[in-house]
């Protein structure tokens, strides 16, 4: 009785000066080795190929998918990167929680809770409250004071306001 016909992997290969090679192999070691060695272990994957780092090689394959020949397994699971994308759904989420983690703290958000919305808001009603000159600064005026805060900021009170000299 004849023998069962192993699964033949099937590799080709081709580069962008027009260097071609196909071979067979029985069995997925020899097939990584032949794809290893033309395009390297870490080529990046298109829909059905695989291109080296440097763009220059090409690798097709029939028989096995390019993750089971490039050794590479799928997450089942999502990373912690997509759940935060998920349930942040914004980039600042994710900028945060990276900078969280970078800093030894625990993943979560950092910014806009609504306690350091109401936080902000009190420091913003607090700041806009107390009168200010073009460069932000507070201004020191005495009471009854009429000089503008620019005079104030350059020169100080001349104004009858601030007492005689």
């Amino acid at each position: 009785m004849a023998e069962a016909a192993k699964p033949r992997i099937r590799v080709r290969y081709s580069s962008v000066d027009g260097y071609g090679k196909t071979d067979s192999f029985c069995a997925i070691e020899g097939a990584r080795k032949f794809a290893f060695h033309h395009v390297g272990k870490h080529a990046e994957f298109g829909t059905d190929y695989a291109v080296s780092c440097d763009g220059v090689g090409k690798i097709r394959v029939e028989g096995c998918t390019l993750a089971e020949l490039f050794g590479r397994v799928e997450p089942e699971e999502p990373t912690d990167l997509e759940l935060e994308i998920a349930e942040f759904g914004d980039g600042q989420a994710v900028w945060e929680s990276g900078y969280a983690q970078m800093c030894g703290m625990p993943a979560k958000r950092l910014f806009n809770t609504k306690e350091d919305d109401a936080r902000r808001a009190a420091e913003h009603a607090a700041w806009m409250a107390v009168e200010r000159d073009s460069n932000g600064q507070p201004v020191h005026r005495s009471p009854g004071c009429t000089c503008s805060a620019m005079q104030l900021a350059l020169v100080g009170c001349e104004c009858e306001a601030d007492g005689p000299f």
